[in-house]
């Protein structure tokens, strides 16, 4: 079942003050396109996107997975 986005408001999107960084798998397509939104919608939060892999792209890829996580953790600590 696919939800409609977004189900937070672009308000809340906005007003976000921590740092957010989301991670994807390129087969996930539906969610490709919400980052996407996310993304236009607040220009700070990050976005990453794990080639092969799909909604468990942890799974799919783990290393890339955690490399991609670890730089980011790194560069917010």
């Amino acid at each position: 079942m696919t939800f409609d986005y977004p189900a937070v408001t672009m308000k809340d999107l906005q007003s976000l003050k921590t740092s957010v960084f989301i991670l994807n798998g390129s087969h996930d397509v539906h969610e490709v396109e919400s980052v996407a939104y996310i993304k236009k919608t607040n220009p700070d939060i990050e976005i990453g996107l794990i080639p092969n892999a799909g909604h468990t792209a942890n799974i799919d890829e783990p290393e890339l997975f955690n490399s991609t996580l670890q730089k980011f953790l790194d560069r917010i600590r």
